[in-house]
């Protein structure tokens, strides 16, 4: 978990409304458990898996 004080700012995005959909409130606001993913993948060509 991280150990500052964080804020999130979260900003109106006409292709994913967060407050209509979910209720999450815009602008700024304090961040109370703050923890940091590190993700490491490789993402492969695109392939159609066709009916035997």
């Amino acid at each position: 978990m991280l150990t500052n004080n964080f804020t999130l700012d979260v900003k109106s995005v006409a292709s994913f409304p967060l407050h209509d959909m979910f209720g999450i409130q815009l602008g700024s606001q304090a961040v109370h458990l703050p923890f940091y993913i590190n993700m490491d993948f490789d993402q492969l060509g695109a392939s159609q898996v066709l009916p035997a």
